[in-house]
């Protein structure tokens, strides 16, 4: 991608005289790629007040390029420093595939995974993003960071509200650059979302963007605060809104303007001057460059330096209050840019969360139940503690993996719909999965606690294990414990042969063959969907780790039922 008016008007310039010292902007991004990609063959110094992409940062590409505006760069590390102050280690991402967000998203993953943050997913669009977003969904992604143009934004959101997945649990991060009641335009034409329901959806989303205006009682070096420049703006523009654009535009004039009069100091020492100036003039350019990169006063916006091409400027943490405004955010926080800290509280608004509380990055996950369970078996065999163990063992399993799996099994029906119909599948249709396979497991425990409950028996013997034959009525268990000397019925009659204890391991057995069949389906499910990129993926394959183990268990405790019978 390319923008051809832009390249045209470069090359029109350079062609007429007189011969161009430095460029003014453009504003774009994208139009900026362009022209300063071309620009330093004709040695050309260029500065932009709005241009934001962090591919200008790179400066093999764009060597001569200076802007106003902070980078997308400079954002993401505000946007890290939000995400280490609440917690959050679990981060989706979803963007635009335009050159401007994919390598902003690329950037924020790349320091998220080096800083030891989860990306638990993330989604490249280009105009369709409605797809996208059940997947962000299906992997429980709670803190989303989004790349896009605002009426992109529109269509994410409006799917999120439909998909009720929005409010006090869930953070969204959009872009701090949007102009004002951006979720209102063409709302009925982009999205199928009412106004109230979109205000609904955006209320509370985070957002970060460098100072528009310094303060208020701070002179410029033009000679105007903040105030007195906004009072003249608004009597230049009365039905105009003043955006940040426009701040970060005056301080770009005053910054090229500074740096040609440096540039144009040092060359009359030289007994040379601007004027002569032409498109192989190395030295003029190194010098206009090192004007700008000496550069520190006070403009509108703040305080205004550079760091190889790069604004030095504080930024703000804005964040979408409906309850006070449904126009734009409002200021929440700032980051200090010479204390690197972020500063919230007065005198800012509060920082809003929906439901009262800080959003977890996940859901407390129910293998708490298979954690007490383990906490259980390591408890003295008492009767109740002896009969509790199955059940908690079994329940807690099939609520945790079952609802990994059941998530696995609604991305792997939505990559691989045979039709072109809309695939929906709503969380009630996992729940009542998972609901069916607790269900299998209370069916199985309740014959088992009914029909032959588990008994505590205390068994004393010595260390030394002998085999002998007895009459079957007389059998006992020859499995040592030197600590605690004592043996569980459910260990005994697991193992010893005779009918009750043989219809101990069939229940056993039907158990432990239903998590097999379970753990094996999501495994074929996960390999099927092979390509398509979860986070859960991985603890799938930790999960699929005791169908091999529990196999390996049972073999090795069919050898020892052998060896105690003979």
């Amino acid at each position: 991608l390319f923008c051809p008016l832009a390249m045209k008007y470069l090359y029109d310039y350079i062609q007429q005289p007189p011969v161009k010292i430095a460029i003014y902007g453009p504003v774009s991004s994208l139009c900026c790629e362009s022209v300063s990609s071309v620009a330093k063959y004709w040695n050309l110094v260029q500065i932009s007040n709005g241009a934001t992409s962090a591919t200008l940062s790179n400066r093999q590409l764009y060597p001569y390029f200076y802007r106003t505006p902070l980078s997308d760069v400079a954002y993401n590390v505000v946007r890290q420093q939000l995400f280490r102050m609440f917690n959050w280690d679990k981060i989706a991402i979803i963007y635009q595939t335009l050159s401007l967000f994919q390598t902003s998203a690329a950037d924020l993953e790349k320091n998220l995974k080096e800083g030891n943050v989860t990306v638990v997913a993330s989604e490249a669009f280009a105009q369709n993003p409605e797809r996208h977003v059940p997947l962000l969904k299906a992997q429980d992604a709670r803190i989303i960071v989004v790349y896009a143009y605002p009426d992109m934004a529109q269509k994410i959101l409006c799917t999120a509200y439909h998909l009720n997945y929005y409010g006090p649990n869930y953070v969204w991060f959009l872009l701090g650059w949007y102009f004002d009641n951006w979720w209102s335009i063409d709302l009925e034409v982009n999205t199928n979302c009412t106004k109230d329901q979109m205000l609904d959806a955006i209320d509370g989303y985070f957002a970060v963007l460098g100072v528009q205006l310094g303060f208020e009682n701070v002179t410029s070096i033009s000679g105007l605060t903040s105030k007195q420049y906004l009072e003249e703006y608004v009597k230049f523009h009365p039905d105009y809104y003043l955006a940040s654009v426009h701040t970060w535009a005056y301080d770009a004039v005053w910054s090229l303007a500074l740096a040609l009069n440096n540039t144009e100091n040092t060359l009359r020492q030289m007994g040379r001057n601007l004027t002569q100036f032409h498109y192989g003039d190395n030295f003029t350019r190194q010098s206009l460059m090192e004007s700008f990169d000496t550069l520190s006063f006070q403009g509108i916006s703040g305080p205004v330096s550079f760091q190889k091409g790069e604004r030095v400027a504080d930024i703000k943490i804005l964040q979408m209050i409906t309850r006070i405004s449904t126009v734009n955010t409002v200021q929440v926080g700032l980051r200090d840019s010479n204390q690197n800290e972020i500063q919230f509280g007065s005198p800012y608004h509060s920082t809003y969360w929906r439901g009262g509380y800080i959003p977890k990055d996940e859901y407390i996950r129910k293998t708490v139940i298979l954690k007490i369970s383990v906490i259980i078996f390591g408890l003295e065999s008492y009767e109740s503690i002896c009969q509790t163990r199955p059940w908690l063992l079994a329940v807690g399993f099939t609520l945790s993996f079952g609802s990994l799996f059941s998530k696995t099994w609604r991305v792997h029906r939505i990559y691989h719909n045979k039709h072109k119909m809309r695939v929906v599948i709503k969380d009630t249709h996992l729940l009542i999965m998972v609901f069916f396979l607790v269900l299998i497991d209370v069916i199985i425990l309740l014959i088992w606690q009914f029909v032959d409950p588990l008994q505590s028996r205390e068994v004393i013997f010595s260390t030394k294990i002998r085999h002998f034959k007895t009459k079957p009525d007389e059998q006992k268990s020859m499995i040592t414990s030197r600590s605690m000397g004592k043996v569980t019925a459910a260990i005994q009659q697991s193992y010893l042969p005779g009918p009750k204890e043989d219809i101990q391991m069939l229940k056993r057995q039907l158990s432990e063959r239903e998590k097999k069949i379970s753990i094996l389906n999501s495994i074929i499910r996960r390999y099927e969907s092979k390509d398509i990129a979860l986070q859960d993926s991985r603890l799938v394959n930790v999960a699929s780790v005791p169908v091999a183990s529990s196999a390996r268990t049972s073999v090795d405790l069919n050898w020892l039922k052998k060896e105690i019978t003979e």
